[in-house]
């Protein structure tokens, strides 16, 4: 293997994350001895300050914290990855340190790996509220053990969840987590772009009122002609729109008519939770006339009192 086919950035990064040289060799069917030296000349002062902090790491394991990682399910290699040493250091310390423990703990792992229900693993992980690790964690199996489970037993199923998952997590990323709607007080990027679009539209509206009905207290996300509650609603985990759904219902009770804008991956779902009388608009419609989709245009199909229609 030439030096030009050799990916020195990954493995450097490998190679500070505390994976031995010679798994890293034998991946790249090389020579540990040679691999060792292409490393001392691309950058001889990094290689010495990472074999001095492995042989330091290995002397200096908080065995207390791997024992209680290993009690709450985490695989051995990720543990030996924080520590910056291979997992066969790791399993061979901690088995001098306490023998009969480290064996209960993986005989214990196996047969758990055997007996697991998954049934209701896949219910808590199709309701979205719980992340693939923290399942893994509370039945005392690795992550990527109780994954190879869930994909021999449906690889479609799985996948499916999988994606919505990491749509979940870009929409909490782009929508949630953004510093330019944090400045115009929207809590998202979405409802920033609801609130930008009624402005446009030149639609007067009150931008997160406090709302008190009977015991409850909700701040919606917009309030039009005093008695229309517009939502915006993103997310697509079961919890989320259970929380919606009762809001929805606390929101008719007290008499206000109740729009929610989703966004259109999430449609569906919005349909199934919400109750009959809330009307869940699509994005995508919204987008091109919030005028006609909000229907503000027919008095008596958002409010039966006239007077209020000329708030806006």
């Amino acid at each position: 293997m030439n030096g030009k086919e050799i990916d020195l950035r990954s493995i450097w990064t490998e190679f500070e994350n505390g994976t031995p040289l010679t798994r890293i060799a034998r991946r790249r069917k090389i020579g540990r001895s040679a691999l060792s030296r292409k490393l001392q000349r691309n950058d001889e002062v990094k290689y010495r300050k990472i074999m001095s902090t492995s042989r330091t790491a290995k002397k200096n394991i908080d065995l207390q914290g791997v024992w209680a990682g290993l009690v709450r399910g985490t695989a051995l290699r990720r543990i030996a990855q924080k520590q910056k040493i291979s997992d066969a250091t790791l399993a061979k310390k901690l088995q001098q340190d306490n023998r009969m423990k480290y064996d209960k703990i993986m005989k214990t792992r196996r047969t758990k790996r055997r007996s697991v229900d998954l049934r209701t693993v896949w219910a808590e992980l199709e309701s979205g509220t719980v992340t693939l690790r923290k399942i893994a964690e509370k039945r005392g199996i690795s992550r990527p053990g109780l994954a190879k489970k869930l994909r021999r037993d449906n690889e479609l199923r799985y996948r499916k969840i999988m994606r919505l998952s990491k749509i979940n997590r870009e929409i909490f990323r782009g929508y949630f987590g953004s510093p330019e709607a944090r400045r115009q007080g929207a809590d998202s990027l979405f409802e920033l772009g609801v609130k930008r679009l009624l402005e446009k539209h030149k639609i007067r509206f009150r931008f997160h009122p406090p709302l008190r009905l009977g015991k409850y207290r909700y701040i919606p996300d917009f309030l039009l002609f005093d008695d229309l509650i517009l939502e915006a609603g993103g997310f697509f985990t079961n919890g989320y729109w259970r929380y919606c759904r009762e809001k929805a219902k606390n929101y008719r009770k007290a008499g206000y008519i109740v729009f929610f804008v989703v966004l259109d991956h999430v449609s569906k779902k919005a349909e199934k939770y919400l109750p009959n009388q809330v009307r869940v608009i699509k994005y995508s419609d919204f987008k091109k006339d919030p005028r006609k989709t909000l229907r503000i245009n027919r008095i008596d199909s958002v409010s039966k009192c006239p007077q209020k229609r000329r708030w806006i």
